[in-house]
């Protein structure tokens, strides 16, 4: 990882990249002050949706088709 890639860190984040370059991103965070920050940020997202409900409100998906045709309306 060169440079600040915050995509190519998103995806290392999330488990996406092969080893090596997942290594290569590690080596990054470990001298890069700003990516680690952002990092941590990321984790913290994470955290906080972990903490929220998983389930749709009742009708939520019976309502879906009609909520996006008013909306694009």
């Amino acid at each position: 990882m060169s440079g600040h890639e915050n995509e190519r860190l998103c995806a290392s984040h999330d488990g996406e990249l092969p080893p090596r370059e997942h290594a290569a991103g590690a080596a990054h965070l470990a001298a890069c002050p700003e990516c680690a920050a952002l990092l941590a940020d990321m984790e913290a997202v994470d955290t906080a949706a972990a903490s929220l409900p998983a389930e749709a409100p009742e009708g939520y998906f019976e309502s879906l088709p009609s909520r996006v045709v008013a909306r694009l309306g």
